[in-house]
This record gives structure tokens, C-alpha cells and sequence, in this order.
């Protein structure tokens, strides 16, 4: 039986594509009925002032309070609306409506040499639709053959976000996936974050970095939320990218392997009971990186390595 531990990188859609699903209410901002209404002298009220020249300062000094105001409320709105983008556009990457996948990093750590594969949008000839429909195919025959896939938040996040992007490009939802993503707690579909809650949804969400210093395990090598700025950066930085999916995609799995998601169950409890060390994951081998004239990938074949070592 096959486990296959998975963890994909995603990043904004460019700015053209998010202008057009951007969406801002100015009427929210403070004092917004400003801009259409006029200053009423009428308004202003004078008490019991007799004399016409403080009457008319009075009214005077309100109009000129009302002009400010009114100026501010064009600025109040144009930087609300500059705050409002920044935000959309920095949580972008967490909504298929609104991000992509720029990379997947995938290990079965069950082989006797661990490979840990990090494809990317960008490999040459593989662009977002053909690398989501080569490892969904994948993973639809590791579930098909009885494997589980392995992941953090895989139940919440990666999956539906790979399905839904999917859509985009008319591929179809593997059945093998959307079954088991029905299941209150699916078998097939070991997702840290959700064994780590015992069925107390209100636990709420746990960072796998947390996860990784409560049991000792390896540590996150940089912020996922900088991956796409690292990836479209210089050559070096690309690398540190996809270096820090790998990582993710190992850490993930000594994650699983402490909390008894995968592994072999009778060798562990056996191993302990003599007082022996407990299983550790192989370290992984990285194969080489493909060279540029490689064939582009093949309909439905299984994602090629692009990647140099990183341990």
C-alpha cells in the first residue's frame, strides 16, 4: 500500500486578472455622503448671535470645515481602497478564485530510496493546467490501488484548491478524491491537522511548524507566504523556492510517521517495546535535474523532478 505526502505552493494571479475580480464599497469609508452633498449655510447653526458680521464668519468658517471634509473624504477613499487591494492581494494566493499553483511537491516515503519531486509551473512545457492534471491522475492511482494521500490541512485546503483550479481548465474531479473528500473522516486522505484535532474541530488550525517543534522533526525553511515572491525572482531564489516544498513535503512526513499516520504499526510498537530507536524516514535522494531538451511530460504520466539537492 502506497502513501504519497503532498504539499502544493500557490501564488496571486497577476494583477490584470485580479483587477477584474477586485471589489471595493467606498460607501463604507467614513463621511462618504460627503462627496455628493453640498454646504447648506442654512445649516449652520448661529444660537442667538445678533451681529451679521459674526453670523457670517461663523457660516464662513463652517464652509471651509465642510470643503476640508469633504477633500479628505477623496483621500479617505482612495487609500482605503489602496489598503483594500494590498489585503486582497496578499491573501489572494489562498483562494482558487484568486491564486494558482505555481508548484506540488510530492514523496512516497515508504520507498527504500525516498524521491522527493518538486513540479512546477514554469518546467518547460508544463504550464498550471497540465501540472494539476498530472498529479491529480497520480493520486487518483495511488487511491485506486488502496494508498493514502498525506498532507496538512489536504482535507481543507490543497485538495478542493487543486479540484477547483481543475475546473478551470474542464478537468475533471477524480472520483476516488471527491468520494473520500465526502467522508466525515476519510481513511484514504491522512491530513495532520485534522488527526491532530481527535475530532474537536474547534481546535481549530495548527501551523505545521508547530506541529514540527512539538515533535522534534525538521523545521520550516522560510514562509510559504513569500514562496511566489522567491520563485519569480532571481535563479538562485527559484531554487530556495522549491528547496522549501521539498522541505515542507519531508517535514510533513516525519510529522505523520511520529503521530503513527503511516509506517508500519507492528514494527513500531515492536521497536518500542525493546526499547529501540524509534523508525525513521530515509533521507531522501534527489534525482538530477532533467536537462532542457527533456520531452515535455505526457498526457496523464506521472510529474518529472525538476530540482537540485537540497540536504
Amino acid at each position: 500500500m502506497q502513501n504519497l505526502v503532498f504539499d502544493i505552493e500557490t501564488a496571486p494571479e497577476p494583477d490584470d486578472v485580479l483587477e477584474e475580480l477586485f471589489s471595493f464599497d467606498e460607501s463604507a469609508v467614513k463621511n462618504y455622503r460627503l462627496l455628493t452633498a453640498e454646504f447648506d449655510p442654512s445649516a449652520v447653526k448661529v444660537g442667538n448671535m445678533k451681529d451679521p458680521a459674526k453670523i457670517e464668519a461663523k457660516i464662513e468658517a463652517a464652509r471651509l470645515k465642510f470643503m476640508t471634509d469633504k477633500a479628505a473624504v477623496a483621500e479617505n477613499i482612495e487609500a482605503a481602497r489602496s489598503e483594500a487591494w494590498q489585503t486582497f492581494r496578499d491573501r489572494a494566493a489562498l483562494s482558487p478564485l484568486t491564486g494558482r499553483v505555481l508548484a506540488i511537491g510530492w514523496w512516497n516515503p515508504e520507498m527504500p530510496k525516498g524521491y522527493v519531486n518538486c513540479i512546477h509551473d514554469g518546467t518547460p512545457s508544463v504550464d498550471e493546467d497540465q501540472l494539476i492534471e498530472n498529479f491529480l491522475s497520480m493520486a487518483d492511482a495511488v487511491l485506486s490501488d488502496g494508498g493514502s494521500l498525506v498532507g496538512h490541512n489536504i482535507i481543507g485546503f490543497d485538495l478542493p484548491f487543486l479540484l477547483r483550479r481543475g475546473l478551470k481548465y474542464y478537468i475533471s474531479p477524480p472520483k476516488t478524491i471527491t468520494t473520500a473528500l465526502a467522508q466525515y473522516r476519510p481513511s484514504n486522505l491522512i491530513d495532520t491537522m485534522r488527526e491532530w484535532q481527535f475530532g474537536n474541530r474547534a481546535e481549530g488550525f495548527v501551523k505545521l511548524d508547530q506541529l514540527a517543534a512539538f515533535f522534534g522533526t525538521r523545521r520550516k525553511t522560510g514562509d510559504g507566504a513569500y514562496f511566489h515572491k522567491k520563485f519569480f525572482g532571481t535563479p538562485e531564489e527559484q531554487q530556495e523556492a522549491l528547496a522549501y516544498c521539498r522541505n515542507d513535503v519531508v517535514m510533513t512526513a516525519e510529522i505523520a510517521l511520529k503521530m503513527r499516520l503511516i509506517g508500519n504499526p507492528a514494527k513500531q510498537a515492536a521497536a518500542q517495546s525493546k526499547s529501540q530507536p524509534e523508525p525513521s524516514l530515509p533521507e531522501p535522494s534527489l534525482p538530477e535535474p532533467p536537462q532542457p531538451e527533456e520531452p515535455p511530460l505526457e498526457h496523464n504520466a506521472a510529474p518529472a523532478a525538476q530540482q537540485d539537492d537540497i540536504y
